[in-house]
């Protein structure tokens, strides 16, 4: 089909005429009528706005080969058949769909039936002549809601045995009954009581009272489990004390005794010793379950005013002599000076 022929029958197919074509390409009646008649080609520009108009290619236009309006009939014709291709694969769908849920139900009720009384029914049809169509739809909607609900619980209570369940670090705790005030506020059919020492309760203010009572220490562990109502559900949080006694590793006592022993050992100028007194006065306040003494000129102390006090007595024109006593696991517990 010749370019001349492709225009006209296109532009009839919009219902254009020639005036109305021309507008839209801002060129005179008499230009799209030599383009039709054959007499003149459009510039590359006005095919360029053509093609555009129409939806096609500039190439659909010139290349001879090219039926535009049989192709056009024949993708209608495919889309026609559409609808009917659709509608047909959904009733397969829903055939193959119900096929499965025939042979579901059909186990479904036979386990059923071998519960009753162990005996099974032959096939699909006996299933629907014993059970009427309410036992059906009760027993399939039953699972669901059983599934939906098993789904509710593990997720509610997943929320808190993820990360908050067995040995807890302090860091965490803050969090963790955060996560229960928030729970709390959010399902008031499902409240959690929280139990710590001799504190037992669901209410906000005692349990954000009780966040100033746990350490949050990244020494401090804590050990958590739960209780769980008549559905599965927490329903309480039991908090007790990890770690009543801390066990200090090696490392540890090596690197609390260093403190002291790499710079105040054995022959110390006094020049350094006010030094040494002030790390004994921070390390007690630092850590208070290991407090040091320093016996000095009859002095014997851990006091920090009485420890400050003592500085004055040392000269930096002396040597002192700086020993060492332990206490049961390695810890420096007293500092001996002497001249």
């Amino acid at each position: 089909m010749k370019f001349d022929e492709k225009l006209m029958k296109l532009r009839k197919e919009k219902a254009w005429s020639q005036e109305e074509f021309a507008e839209k390409l801002d060129v005179s009646r008499q230009t799209v009528s030599k383009w039709e008649l054959g007499q003149t080609m459009p510039d590359t520009n006005n095919l360029t706005k053509i093609a555009s108009l129409f939806g096609i290619s500039v190439n659909d236009l010139l290349d001879d080969n090219i039926n535009l309006v049989e192709e056009k009939t024949t993708k209608t014709n495919l889309k026609s058949g559409r609808p009917f291709l659709l509608i047909l694969l959904i009733i397969i769908l829903i055939l193959a769909l119900l096929g499965i849920g025939v042979i579901v139900l059909n186990k479904v009720f036979n386990k059923k039936k071998e519960k009753e009384n162990n005996e099974k029914p032959k096939s699909v049809s006996q299933m629907f002549e014993e059970y009427s169509p309410a036992d059906i739809f009760n027993t399939i909607f039953g699972k669901i809601q059983e599934s939906e609900n098993e789904f509710d619980k593990n997720s509610f209570n997943n929320k808190f045995k993820t990360l908050y369940y067995g040995t807890t670090n302090g860091f965490y705790m803050n969090d963790f009954l955060d996560e229960v005030l928030k729970s709390n506020d959010e399902y008031s059919n499902k409240l959690i009581t929280v139990q710590y020492k001799d504190i037992e309760s669901n209410d906000a203010n005692d349990i954000r009272a009780l966040k100033k009572q746990i350490k949050t220490g990244a020494d401090d562990n804590y050990e958590i489990y739960y209780e769980y109502d008549e559905n599965g559900y927490i329903n309480k949080a039991i908090i007790e004390d990890g770690n009543t006694e801390k066990q200090m590793s090696k490392f540890d006592i090596d690197r609390f005794n260093m403190i002291f022993k790499s710079n105040y050992f054995g022959s110390t100028n006094g020049f350094f010793m006010m030094g040494f007194i002030d790390n004994v006065i921070k390390s007690n306040e630092e850590n208070p379950e290991h407090i040091i003494t320093v016996s000095f000129d009859g002095t014997e102390t851990s006091d920090a005013s009485e420890l400050r006090a003592l500085k004055k007595k040392f000269s930096n024109r002396i040597d002192y002599e700086v020993i060492y006593e332990y206490d049961e696991i390695g810890l420096i517990k007293k500092a001996i000076v002497e001249k």
